[in-house]
């Protein structure tokens, strides 16, 4: 129940692509008062932080400060959120408590190593831009202390569009550089880009394989070590540095109640995007921290793709509930508008499936760029991409030196709290 109010407060937690749209979204209801709680304080646009991690793009291009592209009525917040306290409406942080009467989850997921032994000991997981920043400092170092006659070994597990499209960019670093390097990709499906159609999970192969990428396809991690995996068939791998991109969790705040979940951790939502809780109806949650998958109630659903587009439609959808929540009409339910999948694997080869039809080679690559170039948000950010593509790709291509990856900054500083409560 909505109690009539001239002013409604509505929390938002989580500056990523769903938290962003919905913040911004919400900003044209006068009758809103929005805040925008990230424990960053910034939103990075994460189809391009593996791009970072191999020495395509600086972190700085990737990251966007909520402050200049959203309206001034939003309050953006750096601050760690502690609590929600469902019965008091409140979203405990360690910047103070922020009083709410609608809430938006939009958390996100974080990488998921699972338990496997030595895993966690040993692999480095690729997900968030502090660890594509990690990453590119441990590649860098590896490709700098092999000795003469020493041939680094990396291993990446995870043969989706982040196994595939960081591989690629790996072996074309390292052929950029004049460096050796050996590199295997383990996935445990029969193929690759298994969300695409299987012609073009058997093109990216084709090509990973080309350009140096030694592919292992029905292949499970039984074992981590300091210098090896092992996998199926008891076989060994020699390994300097493994890096892990298969599997997320929902990376779900303490709740002062407890929420249905589905897979991966994910709390489970209604079609309308509240949180399945009855008594909860001003609860939201969009995203990877989501899914409607009807497991809770018995209904028949397909959720859609954990992926940036995903979380852009439910911000949009979010906001449009809310406002109508508050006006006494009927909530809308979600549906997903898929516009395409696309991914590429190196310079000059992409895949693609837009409308049913799919399709792979350089079109598809140039799809990929054009669509993150418009989609990156800031005139500077995108200016700067486009000069990095254009020396990657372009006559002459090359990539930071690695003396110059060294020297950076070891990680990417948040940004100081842009307010208090």
């Amino acid at each position: 129940m909505v109690v009539n109010k001239s002013t409604y407060r509505v929390v938002v937690v989580g500056a990523g692509f769903g938290g962003f749209q919905a913040a911004q979204s919400l900003a044209v209801d006068k009758r809103l008062d929005i805040t925008l709680v990230d424990r960053h304080g910034r939103h990075v646009f994460t189809p391009l932080i593996y791009q970072v991690a191999t020495g395509i793009l600086t972190p700085d291009y990737t990251i966007a400060q909520p402050e200049s592209h959203l309206p001034e009525r939003v309050r953006v917040l750096t601050a760690t959120v502690e609590r929600v306290d469902f019965d008091e409406r409140q979203v405990i942080s360690d910047q103070g408590t922020l009083p709410y009467d609608f809430l938006v989850l939009a958390t996100g997921a974080t990488p998921q190593i699972v338990n496997i032994p030595g895993a966690r000991q040993h692999a480095m997981p690729m997900g968030t831009l502090s660890q594509a920043i990690a990453l590119r400092q441990r590649l860098a170092e590896c490709l700098i202390q092999a000795g003469p006659g020493s041939i680094p070994s990396v291993v990446i597990v995870g043969g989706g569009t982040t196994g595939a499209e960081l591989s690629g960019a790996l072996a074309e670093w390292a052929r950029l550089l004049g460096k050796e390097m050996t590199i295997h990709l383990i996935h445990g499906g029969d193929e690759m880009l298994q969300e695409f159609a299987p012609r073009l999970g058997k093109a990216a192969r084709s090509r990973l394989e080309r350009i140096g990428v030694t592919t292992w396809m029905g292949t499970r991690v039984q074992e981590v070590t300091e210098h090896a995996v092992r996998i199926s068939g008891d076989r060994l791998i020699n390994a300097d540095l493994v890096i892990w991109t298969a599997g997320t969790s929902a990376a779900v705040p303490e709740l002062s109640a407890e929420l249905g979940v589905g897979r991966q951790g994910r709390l489970q939502i209604r079609p309308t995007l509240q949180v399945r809780n009855r008594n909860l109806d001003q609860v939201y949650a969009i995203g990877d921290v989501s899914i409607n998958d009807g497991s809770a109630s018995g209904e028949s659903a397909n959720p859609p793709p954990a992926v940036a587009p995903t979380a852009l439609q439910q911000g949009v959808v979010v906001a449009r509930n809310i406002r109508r929540q508050i006006s006494g009409k009927p909530l809308r339910s979600f549906s997903y508008l898929n516009k395409g999948r696309l991914a590429i694997v190196g310079g000059y080869l992409g895949v693609g499936k837009i409308a049913g039809i799919s399709f792979s080679g350089i079109l598809a690559w140039a799809m990929w760029l054009g669509v993150h170039w418009v989609y990156l948000p800031g005139l500077k950010n995108r200016w700067g991409a486009l000069k990095a593509w254009w020396r990657t790709y372009g006559p002459g291509a090359s990539r930071l030196p690695l003396e110059q990856i060294l020297s950076g900054p070891p990680t990417s500083q948040p940004s100081k709290p842009s307010s208090k409560i």
